[in-house]
Parts: structure tokens; C-alpha cells; sequence
């Protein structure tokens, strides 16, 4: 599945909109894609591009929301040597340079080479640095009329407020479960699961097909079992570390975020139903039998603030932030726990 097939329905009512707009020549110069990772906002940026760059699509809009897949411009888009769009995203390090941004703004300039839209998407934008977050500023405030900008982001509240101002803003939240499941299903075929994978994807069918492989699905429950003998201090920080060392360290910050998630959940509520990683309920128990709802929210936030660091930093030192994380965490001291890994 191609990230520009048109099979995500839960895109379909924003699709609609937007294709109106389109339509009727009230696009707006930019707009602002925000949601969790994972929740597909990159795909259907990807999505309105080719939608918007396809000969056909005012003809079509009508009839159908796909592009029609076999105008010049679709193939030139499939090929990735269309001229009239441009994706901008960090390359060497994990941010935007002024460099590319300025690229931007030169190309904005220029005359469409197949005398219609220019699409271009910036992805992620909170990843532009002081002075290309500046400099796409100043495109933004002098828009050319043949261009269209998505910006894309997981945390748009760190953008400058600004920017923020001068894009129309969707928010991709998550689809109907009924909906979800479904698309699950004809997406994973020889699954069974679909409803375990869902929750433990917080909602988001697309962090299953593009997370939650098996080796995802194993080092849970490695992560699970280390954290239950570190709260019960069964074990030694540079002992466990030893036992998770080998995860992918996002997957691993991902896998920390979503058990502590849980427990403050199980903690506030006491029903076991609660708790999305339904298949590792008990162990998740047993950390919060052995822990203080303090602790617990102080290790969800270090997991998600440590994940966001990782995310943003070129070649982070896995090493060192697992044991900061872990001899942390052997602490039990929220205010110790509160402190970033990096």
C-alpha cells in the first residue's frame, strides 16, 4: 500500500473540504496538518499533493476523491521528478537548515512548469531551526497565488506563533474504532488481533501497520517484566538495562510511554479494562501496586519528553540515556525522574 493510495476513509470528510475549497479557488496559501505521530498526517499531505497536482482533479472532484492516476502529472508524481512539487525535510541532521528553507523560497518563485498548482510540504515543521523557521515566515507573509503550503506536525505549539497564524489549521484526530477496525482488517489479512493491536496503538491504525511488528510486540513485553522487577526492586538499573539494551530506542521510549500511561490510568481508576496493553495487564499492576502515582506521572512524562529529545537529536547516545533513564527509575524520586535523559 503506497502512501498516495486514497484507502484511509477516516480522511475522507477533511479530503471533501479541501476539494471544495479547491474547487471553487478558496484554497488557501497554507494550511497546518497537526496530530499524534502516526495518526497520518504526512500521508495525507502526501495524499493532497498528488490530489491537487493531478490534470483531472477539478474534473473530477465531483465523482470521485482520488486523482485519476494516469495523467502525465500522477506519473510524474509516482516517479518523484514532479517539477511543480517540492517536500522539504531534514536530510543530514534532524533539522530543517535555512539553507533548504531558502530553496523553498526560490522555488515558490518561480512559474509553475505545467501552468497550474505548486504543492510543497514541509515535514516536520517543528523541526526548522530559529532562522528557517524566520525565513519561511516571510514566504508565508507574502504568498504567491500559485502555490500551496502544508505544513506538517506533531507538536505545533512549538512553532512560532506566527507561522501558526498565517496557515489554516486541521487537526488529524483518530477514526471511528468501527472504522478502524475495519480498514485493520482488510490491511492485515492473515491478523486476528486487530482489536489488541488498536489499543495498544492508542486508536491510531496507522501505528499499527507502521509500528507494531512483531519484534515491537516482543520487546514489550521485555520492557514490561524489567520495569516490574525494577519497581520491586527485584533487579539492578545497569541489570535491566542490560536486558533492553538491544530495542530500537524509540521503540523502546515509545513501549516506557505506553506502560506508564497505563498504570496512571490503572491507578486512577482500578479497573484493569482500562488498561490498553490488555495482554500485559498483570505486570502493569504490578507496577503500580509498587510505585506512587507521583512516580508514575514523573515516568510518563521522562518517557515522552526523552522520546520528543530522541526524535529531534542527530545520533543521540542510547547508552547513556537508557541508564539515566534506569538508574532514575530505580530512584522511585519523582522530582529525580523529572529530570531529562539528555
Amino acid at each position: 500500500m503506497s502512501d498516495t493510495d486514497f484507502s484511509y476513509p477516516w480522511f475522507a470528510n477533511l479530503q471533501a473540504q479541501l476539494d471544495g475549497q479547491y474547487v471553487a479557488d478558496k484554497l488557501p496559501h497554507a494550511i497546518l496538518l497537526t496530530g499524534e505521530t502516526y495518526s497520518g498526517k504526512l500521508v495525507f499531505a502526501i495524499q493532497l499533493a498528488k490530489r491537487f497536482l493531478c490534470d483531472e482533479t477539478k474534473a473530477l472532484a465531483a465523482v470521485t476523491p482520488t486523482p485519476c492516476n494516469d495523467c502525465a502529472s500522477c506519473h510524474l508524481f509516482e516517479a518523484g521528478t514532479h517539477p511543480d512539487f517540492s517536500h522539504v525535510a531534514p536530510q543530514d541532521s534532524k533539522q530543517i537548515k535555512i539553507d533548504q528553507v531558502r530553496g523553498l523560497i526560490a522555488w515558490v518563485a518561480t512559474t509553475s512548469q505545467r501552468n497550474g498548482l505548486k504543492v510543497a510540504i514541509v515535514d516536520p515543521a517543528e523541526q526548522m531551526n530559529h532562522q528557517s523557521a524566520n525565513a519561511l515566515l516571510k514566504c508565508l507573509e507574502e504568498p504567491s497565488g500559485n502555490t500551496f503550503i502544508i505544513l506538517v506536525s506533531s507538536r505545533s505549539g512549538s512553532l512560532l506563533p506566527t507561522i501558526r497564524s498565517r496557515c489554516q489549521q486541521y487537526a488529524i484526530g483518530l477514526p471511528e474504532r468501527s472504522q478502524a477496525l475495519q480498514w485493520l482488517h482488510a490491511a492485515l489479512p492473515n491478523r486476528d488481533d486487530y482489536e489488541l493491536l488498536l489499543d495498544i496503538a492508542g486508536g491510531l491504525p496507522l501505528a499499527v501497520t507502521m509500528q507494531l511488528n512483531d519484534d515491537y510486540l516482543a520487546s514489550r513485553k521485555v520492557v514490561v517484566e524489567q520495569l516490574a522487577k525494577l519497581c520491586g526492586n527485584q533487579t539492578t538499573a545497569l541489570k535491566s538495562v542490560a536486558e533492553v539494551q538491544k530495542i530500537e530506542i524509540e521503540d523502546f521510549l515509545d513501549i516506557c510511554q505506553s506502560i506508564f500511561s497505563d498504570a496512571v490510568r490503572y491507578d486512577a481508576t482500578k479497573d484493569i479494562n482500562a488498561i490498553r496493553n490488555s495482554d500485559i495487564a498483570e505486570s502493569i499492576v504490578q507496577i503500580q501496586n509498587h510505585t506512587s502515582v507521583d512516580f508514575l506521572i514523573a515516568a510518563y512524562n521522562r518517557s515522552c519528553a526523552d522520546l520528543r529529545i530522541v526524535r529531534s537529536t542527530s545520533n543521540p547516545n542510547k547508552q547513556q540515556l537508557l541508564e539515566a533513564l534506569w538508574i532514575d527509575l530505580r530512584s522511585g524520586n519523582p522530582h529525580v525522574i523529572s529530570q531529562f535523559g539528555l
